[in-house]
């Protein structure tokens, strides 16, 4: 399907997803700061370890559904069955997980089935979220954006202020979620779950699951493998609090990189050159990095250490490393989504496997010589390699892009 200039009326609504993404990343960077100071480096780091146990996890539960929705909702008014199926995918997936953590926990099965319900509702929040950009509702999405965040925001530090433990902040995150579902009771009541399993349903996003998986993985490796080799919990707390800042900058410059996306599109329906806009772009995307990575490098401790406690005093060891790698990580945001706009999934596909391999690789030979600091440098490493792998990618189907078309949404 090629990208009209009807499309661009969307433009108009970015400046509202842009308030709603900033909106978004403060508070959950603020409510990241509440829960490390609240439940102190231990619990935090406790904290984080269950969610990035659970974001591998949410990997079954969505199932690249939300891609889906996105994809098979466009222009359409006769796709709202894939949603149908999403939900029951979601629902049989749920029920699966929460049965393998009965099995297989025992002391803390209540943080882990309160983060598995959270992860659920989150996805189902997502699965809407779809729906509303699929349907060209990019308005109504950012406002959605911000009552979830809020609602939930409210419901965490209400309860870690009542009970400070990680049970409480996931079992609270899950019943924010559900309030805000609940006033979307409409759109449950259109979309049941329809429990019917079909091979060609998964196969468009095959590539894109793929990509989820990999990246996933990728970011959450590093601290699962942390705790697992026997870093103390603190020093995850650390890692953690210094990682947050890579995540909430990356959130920030999601906006650019879609309006990237559109643009080129446009340009390649319209025959116009965009290798060299892409580089551009990128190069410009590394230049904002160097000026954020050196301001916090700088700067970066004696502002964690006075928002989240003296406790986190030390984070400054390893915050400069992981600065470094902002300068491939805003750049990657770019090249991903210009590989994605050309139709080229499946290469990125291989490129997030390679990275996720190198960096599970260099973790295991790093960390324990190294710790944290060591972490940090398989990140710098896996992002300058996923760089690379993009731009050639690229350069790869040069021919390709200029003589392709974009294809049909299937």
């Amino acid at each position: 399907m090629k990208i009209q200039d009807t499309d661009l009326a969307a433009w108009r609504q970015l400046p509202l997803q842009w308030v709603a993404t900033i909106y978004v990343a403060a508070v959950s960077t603020g409510i990241f700061f509440f829960l490390g100071r609240f439940l102190g480096p231990e619990q935090f780091g406790l904290f984080n370890y269950a969610l990035s146990v659970i974001a591998l996890i949410t990997l079954f539960l969505d199932g690249g559904f939300h891609i889906l929705i996105f994809r098979e909702r466009i222009g359409s008014k006769e796709a709202g069955d894939v949603i149908g199926r999403a939900i029951g995918h979601l629902c049989a997936v749920t029920l699966i997980a929460l049965i393998a953590v009965s099995l297989f926990v025992s002391e803390t099965i209540w943080l882990w089935w309160g983060a598995v319900v959270y992860a659920s509702f989150n996805s189902l929040a997502i699965f809407y979220a779809s729906d509303l950009k699929a349907r060209g509702h990019f308005d109504h999405e950012a406002f959605w954006q911000i009552a979830w965040r809020s609602v939930t925001a409210i419901a965490v530090i209400a309860a870690v202020m009542f009970r400070a433990t990680p049970t409480a902040a996931f079992w609270a995150l899950a019943c924010g979620l559900l309030i805000v579902l609940l006033s979307r009771a409409n759109w449950l009541n259109l979309n049941r779950p329809r429990f019917r399993f079909s091979p060609s349903l998964y196969k468009p996003v095959l590539a894109l699951i793929i990509v989820d998986a990999a990246t996933t993985i990728y970011f959450r490796i590093d601290m699962i493998l942390l705790e697992r080799m026997g870093t103390s919990l603190g020093m995850v707390g650390l890692y953690a609090a210094a990682y947050k800042v890579i995540e909430g900058f990356s959130l920030l410059i999601s906006p650019p990189a879609q309006i990237f996306f559109r643009k080129i599109r446009i340009k390649w329906s319209s025959g116009e050159e965009i290798l060299a806009m892409t580089l551009k772009f990128s190069l410009l995307m590394m230049g904002l990095a160097a000026i954020i990575g050196g301001f916090l490098s700088l700067a970066g401790e004696p502002i964690l250490v006075f928002i989240l406690g003296e406790r986190y005093a030390g984070v400054g060891a390893v915050l400069p490393w992981l600065m470094i790698a902002l300068l491939f990580i805003f750049p990657n945001a770019i090249l991903t989504h210009a590989c994605l706009a050309l139709d080229l999934e499946w290469w990125y596909a291989a490129s997030a496997v390679i990275t996720a391999s190198v960096n599970i690789v260099l973790n295991l030979a790093l960390i324990p010589h190294y710790n944290i600091i060591g972490a940090a440098w398989a990140t710098i490493a896996a992002e300058a390699i996923l760089s690379l792998s993009l731009l050639w990618s690229l350069f790869r189907n040069k021919k390709g892009i200029h003589a392709a078309q974009p294809g049909a949404c299937s």
